[in-house]
Order: structure tokens, then C-alpha cells, then sequence
């Protein structure tokens, strides 16, 4: 068997040869096989077994060696962009469920809460007199409307630019890469990933101007004049309040869309610099949606004596104690 091996071998040696691809030359001082590629030569059949060892070698490394070598960096590129991306995504997600919890049990401990909790103030206060306050209110919402439609138009422009992308060649695309899969699946996921996350903020701004626009005509009505019970007028300062929270949720909403599009973008350049912008943005947005200065508890109460609890949301009635006549 090993004889026929060394036949083969021999075989393939002459038949190198013969095609001009390489050289075999034999050193007189050492007795070693010496291989070039590239230059014709004739190779004797009485050669050494060691002159076949060494064409087996060298045949292997120039053949199998640098494919396995590629596959191998491919399957690790791959393997990172499954590992890294998942937990980077995770870890926000969690994040934003924990501030979800914190906004519905500890409103005055977030700063979506506290905001919240105030504006409803503002509206109370601008409905008490809508005469002398209704220009003030109609600006500032206004202003806020043009704030969303500012997001909203910076989205659909990122979008209409994605798409561009998307469509455009993919000539000179694998030197936008550090380190991660470079097939077009994988660009193909990634634009459409960003894709979507600028189609959702652009809805959500348009929301958060939908609500603004009802609101600038609701925070008018003069509720006094149309019902003289209290209990009405409280009851229609509370839609309204919560139709401007609704209006600035969706702006938020729509902000943290864009914020989404960080790590996305960072994606492009492989998956460490995307889970490396996640762990960043969470440590970023802790400090921005957590307060500790409105840690106590906040408590309206109306004409009637009734306090209401903004945080536990419990309503008590406060009475106070009758002096009898003087005789």
C-alpha cells in the first residue's frame, strides 16, 4: 500500500512538471529536496521517497490549507454576529421593561412620570381661566407639534436614504466592515432593521401630532360657562390632560426610536461596536429617564376637599371640623 502511494505521488510530481508549475532540484550538501513553483523542470522517477513527502506537503498547504483557514474565520464572523447582536438587543429590551414598571408603580421617581404629573397641573391651570390663558396654552402646543414635526420629517428622510442604500450596488461594501458576516443576507438585514426603525418613528411622531392638534382645540372650550357642576369641569380638564400626556408619549416614544438607530447603524461596522453602543445607550438613558430630586409623593386636591394621590393613586376626602355658633 505505501508503495503505491509513493506511485502515485511520483506520478503527480512528473505530471507538475510536465505542465510547468514546478521545480524539483536535489542538494548535493544536505540531500534534501528543494521545491519551486513556477519554473518547468524534469523530475527523474529514481527520486527519493522524500521528494514525494514533500510535494505531498507543500500541494496541501498551497490547496487545502487557505480555504479551511477562511472557513474557519467565517464560521467565528458569524458566530459573533448571533451572540453579540441577540444579547445587545436584550439587554435594552430589559432595560425599557424595567422603566415601564418604574413609570406605572413609581411615577415620581422617573422623569416621564414627574412630567406627566405636571403637565396635567399646566392644563388644570390653563382651563381655569381659558379667556385670559388660552393664547399661552395654543403656543406652547404648538411648539410642540413643531417639534414632532421636526422628528417626523428627519425620519422619513433617513428612511427615503436607507432605501437608497438598499437598492445601490454592493460594490466596495466589504471595506465598510471591522470585524463580522459580509455576505448580503446579512447587509440586507441590516438596512431593513434600520429601515424600520425609522418607518416606526415617523409614526409615532404623526401620533404625537395628532394628539397635539386635539388638544389645542380642547384646552379652549370654556367648560365654566358650558357646565356650571364642578364635577364636569374636572372630569373634562382630566381628558384633555391626559390627551397632551398621550401627545408627549408618542414624542417620547418616537425619540427613543431614533435612539434605537444608533446601535443599528453601528451594526454596519460589525457586532462589537453594536453591543458595545447598547451597554452604552442603557448607562446613558438611566441617568436621563431617572430622577432623585422628586422622590416624595405628589398630591392634588380640588374645591371639594378631595386629595388624589399621583404615584399611589388612591383618592381621599378631607374634612374639616364644624365650630359651633356663638351664642
Amino acid at each position: 500500500m505505501g508503495l503505491r502511494l509513493l506511485g502515485l505521488l511520483r506520478e503527480q510530481t512528473i505530471a507538475l512538471s510536465t505542465f510547468g508549475c514546478l521545480r524539483i532540484e536535489q542538494n548535493e550538501c544536505s540531500n534534501r529536496p528543494v521545491l519551486e513553483f513556477g519554473r518547468p523542470a524534469v523530475v527523474k522517477t529514481e527520486a527519493q521517497p522524500a521528494i514525494a513527502i514533500a510535494i505531498a506537503i507543500a500541494i496541501a498547504k498551497g490547496l487545502a490549507g487557505a480555504p479551511i483557514l477562511g472557513l474557519c474565520m467565517t464560521m467565528e464572523k458569524q458566530y459573533l454576529d448571533c451572540i453579540l447582536v441577540p444579547v445587545g438587543l436584550l439587554f435594552m429590551a430589559a432595560y425599557h421593561l424595567w422603566l415601564l414598571y418604574r413609570i406605572l408603580k413609581h411615577p415620581t421617581r422617573t422623569v416621564i412620570g414627574v412630567n406627566a404629573t405636571y403637565r396635567r397641573f399646566w392644563v388644570q391651570a390653563m382651563m381655569e381661566d381659558a379667556s385670559k390663558n388660552g393664547v399661552l396654552a395654543v403656543q406652547t402646543l404648538r411648539n410642540n407639534i413643531m417639534a414632532s414635526t421636526l422628528l417626523a420629517s428627519t425620519a422619513i428622510m433617513l428612511s427615503s436614504l436607507i432605501a437608497v442604500l438598499m437598492t445601490s450596488g454592493s460594490s466596495g461594501r466589504s471595506s465598510w466592515f471591522i470585524f463580522g458576516d459580509r455576505s448580503e443576507l446579512a447587509f440586507s438585514i441590516k438596512f431593513f432593521s434600520i429601515l424600520c426603525c425609522f418607518l416606526v418613528a415617523f409614526l409615532l411622531n404623526l401620533q404625537s401630532i395628532r394628539y397635539y392638534s386635539h388638544a389645542s382645540i380642547l384646552i379652549n372650550v370654556p367648560v365654566k360657562k358650558m357646565a356650571k357642576h364642578h364635577r364636569h369641569h374636572h372630569l373634562t380638564a382630566e381628558y384633555v390632560a391626559n390627551t397632551v400626556n398621550r401627545g408627549s408619549y408618542f414624542w417620547s416614544l418616537g425619540l427613543r426610536a431614533f435612539y434605537f438607530s444608533f446601535p443599528l447603524f453601528l451594526w454596519i461596522f460589525g457586532p462589537l461596536p453594536m453591543f458595545c453602543c447598547c451597554i452604552a445607550l442603557v448607562f446613558m438613558l438611566y441617568f436621563l429617564d431617572v430622577t432623585f430630586q422628586f422622590g416624595c409623593d405628589v398630591t392634588t386636591a380640588d374645591a371639594n376637599g378631595r386629595s388624589h394621590d399621583e404615584e399611589s393613586g388612591v383618592t381621599t376626602t378631607t374634612t374639616t371640623p364644624r365650630t359651633a355658633p356663638q351664642s
